[in-house]
């Protein structure tokens, strides 16, 4: 079978989650090479690794509508038997087989924490991928039940597939500027909608009422709303303890997650939490927010916060702070945990997935 894929995630200078997917997911294909299927890769820009000669790279330039406009062109050309999209969202123009990843819905759980443009804007291409896409894949059964909830997308349609880690070897130990042990780590975009206003406010409260003397190490790319969230640290008695890194490339993330006290994960929702798994992957602590994706992707190796509640999570800081013996027990749980996913087992059921597709009907 020839195979498109959309890998324009994976070259993204500030990889985040859906482009640790795509990255992910195309190494471990160019690795092992499936010798029944061949590749079209369509990208901007080339990735940073080499392809076997079962893959085509096509680098496709376009000042504007990249997807929507040049690549459709590309696709009619080159007829691959489907077309993958891990991002999400196919062109409007192309009706050749497709099949799609939906990475989560929280911008129909928590609008409010969207700018009105970007809800309207994902809340209609995920209808339109639903009704083109003749697989649909998704990273959670609790994403798989949003889409369900919000646009009556049977759930057992959708093909459930977690994302995986894997751990680099060796580690680094170089932290970023103004990092100090003891930490406490948030991994993600910064935003609102990973309440992360909720965590500085409970670090402030830990910090002042119960001299926890860590810092708290905010890292990752920022969102429309950061300005915001460094203002409110700016006002608390302990903003000299919290640190904004903005990005971290790969070595470093590494480093802070294995250097970290624990990983903090407050999320109101998600659609998996790649974080989470990456530190139980190292052995961090894990304190996060009760929720039911959460809950689904960690069976031990958690110590849970109630979401929302910021006196809750600073409790839970408070107390992995100052139990060696409780940290003892998520770190062991934590290991545990991680070892039931893997970039490779993510890639194997992909590619089945993709290969076995039947056409779905769309009367839902």
């Amino acid at each position: 079978m020839r195979i498109g894929i959309h890998a324009v995630a994976a070259v993204n200078p500030e990889r985040t989650g859906v482009g640790e997917y795509t990255y992910q997911l195309l190494r471990a294909w160019a690795t092992n090479q499936p010798p029944e299927h061949t590749f079209l890769v369509y990208s901007h820009t080339p990735l940073d690794f080499n392809l076997p000669p079962s893959f085509t790279f096509r680098q496709l330039r376009a000042p504007f509508l990249w997807t929507q406009g040049r690549l459709p062109f590309s696709l009619w050309r080159d007829r691959p038997d489907i077309m993958f999209f891990p991002s999400q969202f196919p062109p409007l123009a192309y009706a050749g087989p497709v099949a799609v990843t939906i990475h989560g819905c929280e911008f129909k759980e928590y609008p409010e924490h969207y700018p009105f443009w970007q809800r309207i804007y994902l809340d209609r291409l995920t209808a339109l991928s639903l009704k083109k896409a003749r697989v649909v894949l998704a990273v959670s059964q609790a994403t798989a039940g949003a889409l369900e909830r919000h646009y009556g997308f049977p759930a057992g349609r959708a093909i459930v597939i977690h994302h995986g880690v894997s751990v680099p070897s060796p580690i680094g130990s170089e932290l970023p500027a103004g990092v100090q042990k003891p930490f406490f780590l948030f991994l993600g975009r910064v935003g609102f909608k990973k309440n992360v206003d909720g965590l500085i406010r409970a670090f402030n409260q830990a910090a002042v009422e119960h001299r926890t003397r860590h810092q708290l190490v905010i890292a990752g790319p920022w969102g429309h709303d950061t300005a915001r969230l460094i203002a409110l640290a700016r006002k608390l008695p302990a903003t000299d303890s919290i640190v904004f890194t903005g990005y971290v490339p790969e070595d470093t993330k590494w480093a802070l997650l294995r250097g970290a006290r624990a990983l903090v994960f407050p999320s109101h929702a998600e659609g998996f939490g790649i974080p989470l798994i990456e530190a139980q992957a190292v052995g961090t602590p894990v304190i996060a927010a009760d929720i039911p994706v959460f809950r689904e992707i960690a069976d031990s190796g958690i110590r849970w916060a109630r979401a929302g509640d910021d006196a809750d999570l600073a409790g839970a800081l408070v107390e992995v702070t100052r139990n060696p013996q409780l940290r003892a027990i998520l770190v062991e749980g934590s290991r545990r945990s991680a070892q039931r996913f893997s970039w490779e087992k993510t890639a194997t059921e992909t590619l089945a997935a993709i290969t076995a597709h039947q056409p779905l009907t769309t009367n839902y």
